[in-house]
Order: structure tokens, then sequence, then C-alpha cells
């Protein structure tokens, strides 16, 4: 196999990966946004960064302007680059897309537009035409459902998501949608030390065997040590709880159902996140290269 042949040439692997999480976070409400503080900042730590964006149509102005600086210098004496800004139309969705026109010209161009999945579905149809205006700013997404009770547990135990993949467990370096989910499990694990599992279903034995090797070759391709595999034979949709993680890890549809993200959650007992790649990042090849920067 292909990759084989790549591992045995780079024994020196090195702990630094390049990849870097530079996020567009929009803010209603300052408390929500420290109820998520740490969560940003193990995202984006060391070299990424957090761009506010304060959105004052449906909220006090005032509020905004006295938290956002402070909460933005936060971020900085935690080593992470932040800005923030205050955009003032009365809609949220409209809000965030002129944010998002406007910094597409920028220097420090966030890449991934972090969102909250809220509890109710009063937002549902806006949150999804933002997802799909995201896609055409070639801006990735990450889908925040944070569990009201259980938040992020203990940090000790993510579990990273992989669709079943039918007949094609193939790896290739082309993964489908699943780069930025990747990233992020890689990430949050080195900054909580937690330990990572890769979850899939497969149905039938011959797919799971297929599924187990696949799963075993991304771990090694992306040179993720300690990997925990799982290959569970029901699709996780359709069980009634998932297997126990401070985090669960799963690719976002680009026109994505967010009842069945919320039920995910319920079945988790745990917080999610739901990850759409902007079809920048690569995966493979930012945590394959790595060892050359030495």
């Amino acid at each position: 196999m292909e990759w084989a042949a790549k591992k045995t040439n780079s024994l020196t692997s090195s702990s630094e990966r390049t990849w870097k999480a530079n996020l567009l976070v929009p803010v209603e409400d300052p408390r929500e946004l420290m109820g998520t503080f740490d969560f940003l900042r193990d995202i984006t730590y060391p070299k990424g960064s957090v761009k506010l964006l304060g959105l004052a149509g449906n909220t006090d102005k005032e509020n905004l302007l006295s938290q956002l600086p402070s909460i933005s210098e936060g971020f900085q004496e935690e080593g992470v680059f932040s800005s923030w800004t205050i955009i003032d139309t009365a809609e949220f969705e409209e809000n965030l897309v002129v944010g998002m026109e406007a910094l597409t010209g920028s220097f420090f161009r966030p890449s991934i537009l972090f969102l909250r999945l809220p509890e109710n579905r009063d937002r549902d149809e806006e949150i999804r035409e933002i997802i799909r205006k995201a896609s055409m700013y070639r801006m990735g997404v990450l889908l925040f459902s944070k569990h009201p009770q259980a938040g992020l547990g203990r940090q000790n135990l993510i579990n990273l998501w992989i669709e079943n993949r039918g007949l094609d467990w193939d790896i290739s370096m082309e993964l489908g949608n699943m780069d930025l989910a990747l990233l992020i499990a890689y990430k949050l694990k080195s900054n909580w030390k937690a330990s990572l599992s890769f979850m899939t279903f497969a149905p039938t034995a011959i797919q799971a065997q297929a599924a187990e090797n696949f799963l075993q070759s991304l771990a090694e391709l992306a040179r993720i040590p300690n990997v925990k595999m799982q290959v569970l034979r029901e699709n996780p949709i359709k069980s009634s709880k998932l297997p126990f993680a401070s985090l669960h890890i799963f690719s976002l549809d680009p026109n994505p159902d967010l009842d069945l993200a919320r039920h995910l959650m319920e079945k988790a007992g745990s917080s999610c996140i739901f990850a759409l790649d902007s079809g920048e990042e690569n995966a493979l090849a930012l945590l394959e290269h790595h060892h050359h920067h030495h």
C-alpha cells in the first residue's frame, strides 16, 4: 500500500502540526460566549485566531461594546490572536452575511464559521441559510451543540464519527467531507490530552472488516498516535444510545437536518460538534507533512 512507503521514510515525527483554526464567532449574548470561551481557545491554540463578530440587531449594543473588548483581550492573554467588531443591521442572518462578505478580502480572513445550535427551532431556516452561504464564501462551518447539563464533561474522551462508506472503504487522499472534523479531533486531542476514538458503523461482516482497515489506515496516514477504533453494527442515527464521550464530532451535511443534530446530542448525552469542510482543508496533507517543518 502506498501509505506504508510514506510512513517509513519519516520516523522523526514532530508534535507541531501546521494546521491552525481561524474562527469567525458571531456573538449576540456575551454570557454565551463566555460559556464557550475555553472551548474556542482549545480549538484555536496556539497559532489560530478568534474573530468576534458582535451582532447588535436583537441585543443590547452597549452590553456588546462593554464586553467584547475584554473577552477578545482574554483570548490574546491565552495565546490566541483575537479581534472584535460590531455589526448593526437588524437580522441575524443578514448581519452575519454582511460580516462574512466584509471579511472575505481581509488579511486575517477567518476560514471557519463557529455557530451554536440553539435548543429551539426558531432559527433553523436562518441557520441553514447561513451554512449554505458560508460554503459560497469558502468557509468551513463548526456547528456546536452544547449539552445543557453535561457541557464538555471531563474533556478526556473524543469520539470522531466517520460515515458509513458503503462498499467504498478505500482510503485515498480525497476523504470527502471529513477533513475539518479530523483536524478538530486532532487539535482537541492534543490540547485536552484526551483519548480519541474513530467510530463508524458497518452493517455486514465484510463491510466491518473493510471499515476497520480504513480506520487503521486513516490513523496511520494522519499520524495520530494511540487512536482507538470502534466499528459498530448499528447506524448511530438509529441506535438508542451512543457510546460515551466528552465530545462527539460528526461531519455536517451542507444542507443539514438540525433536528437530527439535536437528536444525536440527546442520544449521546453529551455535547456534539458538526464540521463542514470549506474545501480548502486537506487533513492528510497537513497532518502528514508536519515533519518537514523542522
